[in-house]
């Protein structure tokens, strides 16, 4: 596991880990949940596009709509280090956008 580097968000772990599987995407952890953040998707669909890694049976995002908008307007503003980051710790594989 890896801490993300271009940002982080107060009250939340975003990790980033070593030869995942793509898309490209980082992890959001909080309390009890685990969720799947693609955000390279997410950039060009100006929404959140996310999925739950635990618990399988999250049906919404857990995260706030001012969280929600932060992690937008962060990713946007980061987004070359994400990829960046993504591309360092999955050397056999390219970026999917």
């Amino acid at each position: 596991m890896a801490q993300l580097d271009a940002f982080q968000m107060p009250g939340l772990v975003l990790e980033m880990y070593p030869e995942d599987h793509s898309p490209p995407h980082f992890h959001i952890i909080k309390d009890n949940w685990n969720i799947r953040i693609k955000f390279n998707l997410s950039i060009i669909k100006r929404e959140i596009v996310w999925d739950s890694k635990y618990p399988e049976s999250l049906k919404e995002c857990p995260l706030t709509g001012s969280e929600t908008k932060l992690l937008l307007v962060l990713m946007k503003k980061h987004c070359s280090a994400l990829n960046k980051q993504w591309k360092a710790l999955h050397p056999s594989r390219s970026i999917a956008r």
